[in-house]
């Protein structure tokens, strides 16, 4: 048997699912697996170019964000789809903050630079497509 270097064991909830217990634990766990959509927008079939993560945003925070974000892009990859992820609202107290000050903002502030936008699969967010 060739010598194998020592590697450390993996716990068993990150091995593949094929791994058993008996044999040499060398496997990586699984990557994560892109969401298949089943839509007819031809926005959630693309894949986003770049992602802006708002989550630990303060309000006042987001507008600056998302217009640099979007209108940056906009100009590096006219055409192309982005993802502004907002979360989902549980982190704020009541009802959510983030979702409805982005959705103002794409509707309004950036009409120029985005010809199209849809909500996530998640719901976490926006995908928007670039003009």
């Amino acid at each position: 048997m060739p010598h194998m270097p020592h590697m450390p064991l993996m716990p068993p909830s990150l091995l593949h699912p094929c791994t058993s217990a008996s044999l040499p634990q060398l496997l990586l766990p699984m990557p994560k697996r892109r969401k298949k959509s089943w839509s007819s927008d031809p926005i959630l079939d693309q894949r986003p170019v770049a992602a802006l993560d708002l989550h630990r945003y303060a309000a006042s925070e987001v507008e600056p964000a998302v217009c640099n974000f979007i209108q940056t892009w906009s100009k590096r990859a006219s055409g192309s789809v982005v993802h502004v992820v907002t979360g989902k609202g549980r982190g704020s107290s009541g009802a959510p903050v983030l979702k409805p000050r982005v959705r103002q903002i794409l509707e309004t502030r950036l009409h120029a630079s985005v010809k199209e936008w849809t909500r996530d699969l998640d719901d976490g967010g926006y995908l928007v497509l670039l003009a």
